[in-house]
């Protein structure tokens, strides 16, 4: 899971992409209390980059996902902001 909060803004639009460049996934969030959510449970082990858009502001945050044994049971993720 990826999880955002948010200051000034209810909908977000997010691409998610491959260390190539090629996007994997795209669509928009909207949150809840100032917090939304994005599944990527379903993405194999990888580096992965999450652009980020609300308005006029864009972030591009990398992401690291790894999956222990490959299974759904044992996954593992980790957020890495830069």
């Amino acid at each position: 899971m990826f999880y955002l909060e948010l200051v000034n803004s209810s909908k977000v639009s997010y691409t998610v992409l491959s260390q190539l460049g090629n996007s994997i996934t795209s669509g928009s969030l909207v949150a809840s209390a100032s917090q939304a959510t994005l599944d990527l449970s379903n993405l194999p082990s990888g580096v992965y980059f999450i652009k980020l858009s609300s308005g006029d502001n864009v972030v591009a945050v990398s992401y690291t996902h790894l999956r222990a044994h490959e299974t759904k049971a044992n996954l593992v993720c980790r957020l890495l902001l830069e």
